[in-house]
């Protein structure tokens, strides 16, 4: 399947939610935003920030350039589109998706589509239907339904199509903190060279003014110790009968640059032969 369909899956599940959702105005009104909420926060989800936003403002301003929608329908389209990217950003599944873009419109609500505080933004009226809503009540504020409409056809819901939180951030700092995020949680005797490399590279480690800067240090230098405690003993070991000395030589570390090689500070460690 080309990256096209995969991304149209996305498009088709979004508006195949709004319209089955209980929200009136598919056009233009809180089922437009819906659908675009939904929609957006599901491309980042699946295939992280900048496809996603390369993909919605491809969209919008082909609308703008091509369409001639007018600019106050792409300040709306957009705003909308930057909810839905804050979403996709924390979603870990499809529900997730619905459920947040269900609560955003809420919030909207009291604010009449207004977009005051961050929230949703709709057009005060005017609002269109498909002709399969035509004749349908729908009024303000909804009662969602307990299940996800969309989802018995979209086959792509699942956490396991969610691509990895560091590649959903979009800025440097965004990466860098979902990248900080999982590592600490992760056990540093757990962590990759490409992990204790993110972690020497961050902010927090290079900077000693920075929040968090004394823990990074302490978990990086167990990262290296673990290390060393593991390569001492091996080296530790009698061999040809001989007697262990109990006392191992640890190489130095040092950071030269953000790719540069990464080594250990030299000392000795005292370990067991047990």
């Amino acid at each position: 399947m080309s990256g096209f369909m995969f991304w149209r899956s996305v498009q088709e599940a979004a508006e195949a939610e709004a319209a089955a959702s209980p929200l009136p105005g598919f056009y233009d009104g809180p089922a437009d935003a819906y659908r675009h909420i939904v929609g957006t926060a599901e491309l980042r989800r699946r295939f992280g920030w900048a496809t996603a936003f390369g993909i919605v403002t491809a969209n919008e301003v082909l609308g703008t350039h091509f369409r001639s929608h007018p600019a106050h329908l792409r300040r709306m389209d957009d705003h909308n589109n930057a909810i839905g990217l804050a979403i996709g950003a924390e979603a870990r599944s499809y529900e997730d998706v619905v459920r947040l873009a269900r609560a955003a419109i809420d919030s909207a609500v009291s604010a009449g589509g207004s977009g005051a505080d961050g929230t949703p933004v709709w057009l005060p009226q005017g609002w269109t239907e498909p002709r399969a809503r035509r004749g349908l009540n729908r009024t303000l504020p909804v009662a969602w339904p307990t299940d996800i409409p969309s989802a018995s056809s979209y086959q792509f819901g699942d956490e396991r199509f969610s691509v990895a939180f560091s590649e959903r951030a979009g800025t440097p700092r965004q990466r860098e903190a979902a990248t900080l995020a999982r590592l600490a949680e992760t056990p540093p005797q757990e962590w990759s060279e490409f992990d204790v490399r993110a972690a020497i590279g961050s902010v927090p480690y290079r900077n000693s003014n920075a929040p968090g800067h004394a823990e990074w240090r302490a978990r990086v230098r167990e990262y290296f110790e673990q290390r060393a405690d593991r390569d001492s003993v091996e080296g530790a070991l009698p061999r040809d009968g001989g007697e262990c000395s109990g006392v191992a030589q640890v190489r130095a570390y040092t950071r030269a640059g953000p790719s540069g090689p990464v080594q250990v500070s030299a000392h000795s460690r005292s370990v067991s032969c047990d």
